[in-house]
C-alpha cells in the first residue's frame, strides 16, 4: 500500500474510531477534515517551509470526537537518493518540525522513522475533543530541500501528486455519515523571484498579497497531476570538456615523431556545444587546445573539431566556454502551431530533405511489425500533431521503466535500440529517446536524436550525459521532445535546463570518432565534461570569447588531400608506407651513392692507366 494511501487511511480510521453518535441530525456534510498545504519559498534559500493544516469540523451535533488518540502526519523521503543523504535530510527535517495549535502554542508530538524510502510519521495527541462549534486544528511545520532545485538562476519548485484513488468525500455505510475531505495546496513565493516560466497544472489561482505571491491549487486539481512551477527565463552554463588521448603506439620512439609528427599520429573528430534555435542556445569559446586542424559545422548544425595528436605518448584535448540560453516566460506564452495530422502529413512529404528523418536504422526499428502497430495505434481518434506527440509520450512513459542500474554500468551497457528496450520494458534515458524516434518515424513524423546535458545545479563531471528527441513540426522548427521526464509535466518545447551538444538522424554518431593505426579502446572515462550554471558576472572575459559566427567554419566533406593524409597516418598500410618509404628511399639512394662511388672509382683508375699507355 503506498504511503499517501496509508495516511489516508489513518485518518479516516480514527475519525470513525472516537466518533460518538448521540441522535441523528440531516445534513449535506456532518464532518470536515482539511489537511491544506502550504510551500513557502524565499528566493536565494536551498529548501522551502511546509505548513500542513489539519482541521477538524463536526457539523452534525449529533456526534464528537474524543480526545483519545493521535492525529499522525507523514514526512516523505527524497526519492533516489543514497541512504546516508537520506538520513541527513531526515535530520534536518525533524531538527526544524514545530506543531502548534491554533493559537500558536506548541503542541507535543513523537516522530517515529520507517525503513528508508518510506519516510517518517509525526504523531501528535488529539489534545482536546472535537464537537459541533469546536474545531480541532494542528499545525506542522518542517523545512525541507527536495522540493526545490535553483540552477543558477532557474528555480523549480515541485510537489507530489494525490493519488489517483484520493477520495474527498466518504460515506459510512453503517452510520450513512458523509466527510468532505480537502487537500488544497498554496504555494507562496516573494516578488525577488525570477519571472514565472512554467506552471502545471494549468487550473490554478494567483493572487498578489503584499510581497508576496500565491498560487493556489485545489484538490481536484491535484489529484494525479504533480505540481510544478519554474522560475526563470534564461541562464548562463560554463562548459570545460576534457579528453585523455592515450599512448596507443608503443614502437616509435617519441624522440623521433617530434620532428616529424606523421609518423605517430591519431586523428580525433569531437562534437563541441552548438548553436540552437529554440531555446536561442549561443555558445562562445574560451579555448582550444590544441590547435584543432579543422573545424566544421555539418548540414545537422553539429561543431566538429578535427584534432591530430602524437599517438606515442598520452596527450589531452581541452575545450572550455560558455553557453547562453532562452525560454519565453508564461506571460509570453509556448504553443506548438495547431497543424492537423492530414496537412502535416502533406507537407512533411512534398518535402524530399525531411525523408532522411524518417528511415528505420538501428536504433531506430521503423519497419518492425511491433512498433509499426503501437505507432499506428496511437494515431487513433487523434486529430493535431500535438495530440500525437503528447499520445505518444504517455506512451513511452508507461511502456519503459527507469533502470538505475544501466546509470552505474554504463560502459558495459550497449545502447539499446527501440525494438530491444520496448520488448524488455527497460532503459536509461537513450533507450526512452530511440524509442519515442521509433514511433514518431512510424508514423511520418521526422525526427533525431539530441545529445547533450541536463543541469543539475552541481560543478560536478557528467560522463554519461543526457539523450532525447527532436522532432521537425512546420513553422517552428526542431521540436524538443524529453520523454524520460515521465509524468503529466510533460517536458516539450524549449527548456533552458537542456544543454544541447550534437543530434544524430543515421547510424552515425558524431559525439567521438578516433582514427588510428594502432588496435586500442578508448575508456569511457577518458571524456569528461563537466556543465553547470553561472551567474553573468562570473565572466571576466567575455570580450575575449569566441563566438561560432566569428569562426570560419571548413567543408565537411573530406577532400582529396584530407583523405590521403588519413589514409597515411591512420591506418597499418599508410603507417607502413611512412616508416617503409623513408627506409627504401635511404636504402635506395645509398645503393646509387655506392654505385656511383664505384663507377667514379674505376673510371679515377682507368683514368690513372692511361699515360703508361704504348702507342
Amino acid at each position: 500500500m503506498k504511503l499517501s494511501k496509508k495516511i489516508l487511511y489513518i485518518v479516516l480510521s480514527f475519525a470513525s474510531l472516537f466518533l460518538l453518535k448521540s441522535y441523528a441530525l440531516g445534513a449535506e456534510y456532518d464532518f470536515y477534515i482539511t489537511q491544506d498545504t502550504i510551500l513557502h519559498y524565499v528566493t536565494g534559500n536551498d529548501y522551502v517551509d511546509v505548513e500542513i493544516m489539519f482541521n477538524r469540523e463536526i457539523e452534525n451535533s449529533s456526534y464528537y470526537f474524543s480526545a483519545q488518540g493521535e492525529q499522525i502526519f507523514h514526512i516523505p523521503d527524497p526519492i533516489g537518493k543514497e541512504d546516508s543523504e537520506v538520513l541527513e535530510q531526515r535530520e534536518f527535517k525533524k531538527d526544524s518540525i514545530r506543531v502548534t495549535n491554533r493559537g500558536g502554542d506548541s503542541i507535543e508530538y513523537s516522530v517515529e522513522e520507517l525503513d528508508i524510502g518510506e519516510g517518517m510519521y509525526v504523531k501528535v495527541p488529539n489534545y482536546t475533543e472535537t464537537k459541533h462549534g469546536y474545531n480541532y486544528t494542528v499545525y506542522v511545520n518542517y523545512n525541507v530541500h527536495e522540493y526545490v532545485t535553483n540552477s543558477g538562476g532557474l528555480i523549480k519548485i515541485e510537489y507530489p501528486a494525490l493519488s489517483e484513488d484520493t477520495k474527498l468525500e466518504q460515506v459510512d455505510q453503517s452510520s450513512g455519515t458523509k466527510t468532505k475531505i480537502t487537500y488544497n495546496l498554496d504555494i507562496i513565493v516573494d516578488e525577488n523571484i525570477p519571472e514565472l516560466a512554467k506552471i502545471s497544472p494549468q487550473k490554478y489561482q494567483k493572487s498578489d498579497q503584499g510581497e508576496m505571491i500565491v498560487y493556489s491549487f485545489d484538490s481536484q486539481s491535484r489529484i494525479d497531476h504533480p505540481i510544478l512551477l519554474e522560475f526563470g527565463t534564461s541562464l548562463i552554463y560554463r562548459f570545460k570538456i576534457s579528453l585523455l588521448t592515450e599512448k596507443t603506439d608503443n614502437i616509435i620512439p617519441e624522440k623521433y615523431s617530434q620532428n616529424v609528427q606523421t609518423i605517430s599520429t591519431n586523428i580525433y573528430e569531437m562534437a563541441i556545444p552548438r548553436d540552437f534555435g529554440e531555446t536561442n542556445q549561443r555558445v562562445k569559446i574560451e579555448e582550444i587546445n590544441p590547435t584543432p586542424k579543422k573545424i566544421v559545422m555539418d548540414n545537422e548544425g553539429n561543431v566538429i573539431a578535427t584534432f591530430e595528436v602524437p599517438a606515442n605518448k598520452d596527450g589531452e584535448i581541452h575545450v572550455s566556454g560558455y553557453i547562453w540560453l532562452e525560454q519565453p516566460s508564461l506571460e509570453e506564452g509556448f504553443k506548438i502551431p495547431d497543424i492537423s495530422y492530414q496537412e502535416y502529413k502533406e507537407e512533411i512529404n512534398s518535402d524530399l530533405n525531411l525523408s532522411k528523418y524518417l528511415q528505420s536504422g538501428s536504433f531506430w526499428q521503423v519497419n518492425d511489425s511491433y512498433i509499426k502497430s503501437e505507432a499506428a495505434k496511437l494515431l487513433e481518434e487523434k486529430e493535431s500533431v500535438e495530440e500525437i506527440i503528447r499520445a505518444d509520450y504517455t506512451y513511452i512513459g508507461e511502456a519503459l521503466t527507469y533502470d538505475d542500474s544501466m546509470i552505474d554500468n554504463l560502459a558495459e551497457n550497449r545502447r539499446k535500440g527501440a525494438k530491444d528496450a520496448l520488448d524488455s520494458g527497460i532503459g536509461v534515458c537513450m533507450e526512452y529517446a530511440d524509442s519515442l524516434t521509433a514511433i514518431l518515424r512510424a508514423q511520418g513524423i521526422p525526427s533525431r536524436i539530441a545529445f547533450g546535458y541536463s543541469s543539475s545545479g552541481e560543478d560536478s563531471y557528467a560522463e554519461a550525459g543526457h539523450s532525447w528527441v527532436q522532432a521537425w513540426i512546420p513553422e517552428y522548427g526542431w521540436l524538443s521532445i524529453d520523454p524520460t521526464y515521465e509524468g503529466e509535466n510533460m517536458k516539450i518545447g524549449p527548456n533552458i535546463d537542456l544543454i544541447l551538444l550534437s543530434t544524430q538522424y543515421n547510424d552515425e554518431d558524431r559525439r567521438l570518432k578516433i582514427f588510428s593505426a594502432d588496435s586500442f579502446s578508448q575508456e569511457s572515462d577518458n571524456l569528461k565534461i563537466q556543465v553547470y550554471p553561472i551567474t553573468e558576472e562570473s565572466i571576466t572575459n567575455e570580450t575575449n570569447l569566441l563566438s561560432y559566427s566569428e569562426i570560419q567554419f571548413e567543408s565537411d566533406e573530406y577532400s582529396t588531400r584530407e583523405m590521403v593524409n588519413m589514409v597515411v597516418k591512420t591506418t597499418p598500410i599508410g603507417k607502413a608506407l611512412i616508416i617503409i618509404l623513408p627506409i627504401s628511399i635511404t636504402i635506395f639512394l645509398v645503393i646509387l651513392l655506392l654505385s656511383l662511388t664505384v663507377s667514379l672509382i674505376k673510371r679515377l683508375r682507368t683514368d690513372k692507366a692511361s699515360p703508361n699507355q704504348q702507342p
